[in-house]
């Protein structure tokens, strides 16, 4: 590490080939000085107790796909991108866990950028309980390029109203052979409140939003929960897009009953399909920090929260172990 007036240079070598990274003295302390007090609250909920723990640790192997199609070219009707994705979801006990995933791509009409292995995600969270509103910190690598800070919250009023927001203090990262990051400046995340019709199995939710490229926007969803699926209509306005709606189908992926080993070997939990009117790569966009994350379970384990949908019908099950 050599500092050198307001930038610090990182070298190091990876398979005889030298990289460099420059940081900004001023985004350095910011970085170290956000992880302290992401880290100082996770330690207060790990403190506290923890409702709903089962204490079962386990690393799961994940493989996912990802597909993606626009209708933006004059030439052909569709441009396709299709990945898999493979990860891992290290839960390490206390709802502590280290997930991570890469992205690589199988077919490619979305241009160079695109046709190259890349980390899709590498990061530590922790869920807890404050008083009556559940929380998730994380710190690292998310989706969509961004890594950074996140907490999100999640306020259950009642069995049928809940309050919910996510705060996020983010910059951009590349890391295709070459490693960039921009100065972590960037706020981002959303408030809004959801209300559940038990007696329909239906969920209808609202959230004022500022997105990962400082477009904001408001958004309004229904969505129909079924045994093993989700169906989502919304319609969204956005200050740089205007008007935009479509849907999104949420297929939760087999098996449904999971074994209690410690190592498991699986697919993701779901496979999304998101159809809307304008496409745009700069509007309306946020990150994930889960390789689970799905608007159908939210982001709390069930056995920590089980509002919503959730409560009347939880997807995936655990086997218990046979005693020795």
């Amino acid at each position: 590490m050599i500092i050198k007036k307001n930038c610090v240079y990182l070298h190091f070598i990876i398979i005889n080939k030298k990289y460099t990274i420059v940081l900004r003295k001023r985004m350095t302390i910011r970085c170290l000085s956000f992880a302290l007090m992401l880290g100082a609250l996770l330690v207060s909920g790990a403190g506290g107790r923890v409702y709903g723990q089962d204490g079962q640790k386990h690393l799961d192997l994940l493989m996912g796909l990802d597909m993606n199609y626009k209708d933006i070219d004059y030439v052909r009707q569709y441009d396709i991108l299709l990945r898999v994705t493979p990860g891992f979801k290290w839960e390490m006990g206390n709802h502590w866990q280290l997930a991570g995933q890469a992205l690589v791509p199988v077919f490619n009409q979305y241009g160079d950028a695109y046709g190259r292995i890349r980390l899709g995600m590498l990061d530590l969270s922790k869920q807890f309980k404050l008083g009556p509103i559940y929380a998730k910190g994380s710190v690292g690598f998310f989706s969509a390029n961004r890594y950074g800070i996140d907490l999100k919250a999640f306020l259950p009023v009642t069995s049928w109203l809940a309050l919910e927001g996510e705060w996020g203090y983010t910059g951009r990262y590349l890391f295709d052979g070459h490693f960039y990051a921009s100065p972590i400046a960037r706020h981002t995340g959303f408030i809004g409140g959801d209300i559940f019709l038990r007696r329909w199995n239906t969920q209808l939710r609202g959230t004022l939003a500022r997105y990962i490229y400082t477009d904001w926007g408001l958004e309004g969803e229904i969505m129909r929960h079924f045994a093993h699926s989700t169906l989502d209509l919304y319609a969204q306005w956005n200050n740089k897009i205007g008007l935009n709606g479509g849907f999104k189908v949420v297929v939760m992926l087999p098996p449904y009953n999971r074994s209690s080993r410690f190592v498991r070997i699986r697919p993701t939990s779901h496979f999304t399909l998101n159809d809307r009117i304008k496409y745009t790569d700069y509007g309306s966009r946020t990150y994930l920090t889960d390789p689970d994350e799905n608007i159908r379970e939210g982001w709390f384990d069930n056995d920590l929260l089980r509002w919503g949908a959730n409560a009347k019908n939880t997807v995936f099950s655990t086997k218990e172990r046979r005693a020795e």
